[in-house]
């Protein structure tokens, strides 16, 4: 018995696809997976807030190197199944990364980090020359 059919949510073109090409899709290496971001300023600092959802802490990596700052995340399968055992599956497994470039006016050494609710927060500084001063006039 079919049980996708009963499930609106997983009858969608991906069942097309897999009919067409027998599943071999499927079994394709994984690929990055691009994860949603938020970039705003608050209080004067740069905040970058990136979903990781499902995501462990301790696989969660930043990197700062020539003016881009990277986050990558790994997220794995919680268990091995055989492709014919599943109805449906949705849910996305592998490797995240997500680039900024950052202006030469943020301070590096001001950039703190925590993950809450599979969200990362990135906040950071300014340098201290470059915030923005009211010129008067002579």
């Amino acid at each position: 018995m079919n049980l996708t059919m009963f499930n609106p949510a997983c009858n969608t073109v991906d069942q097309v696809f897999e009919n067409f090409w027998n599943g071999a899709w499927k079994n394709a290496e994984p690929t990055t997976i691009t994860p949603r971001a938020d970039v705003f300023e608050k209080e004067s600092n740069l905040v970058v807030e990136v979903e990781l959802p499902g995501v462990k802490k301790e696989s969660v990596a930043i990197n700062l190197e020539h003016g881009v700052l990277t986050i990558s995340a790994e997220k794995k399968a919680q268990q091995e199944t055989k492709a014919k055992d599943w109805y449906c599956s949705e849910r996305a497994y592998g490797k995240y990364e997500r680039s900024f470039r950052l202006s030469e006016a943020i301070d590096a050494s001001s950039i703190q980090a925590n993950f809450e609710d599979g969200v990362l927060h990135v906040e950071m500084s300014r340098k201290a020359e470059s915030a923005a001063r009211k010129i008067d006039i002579k």
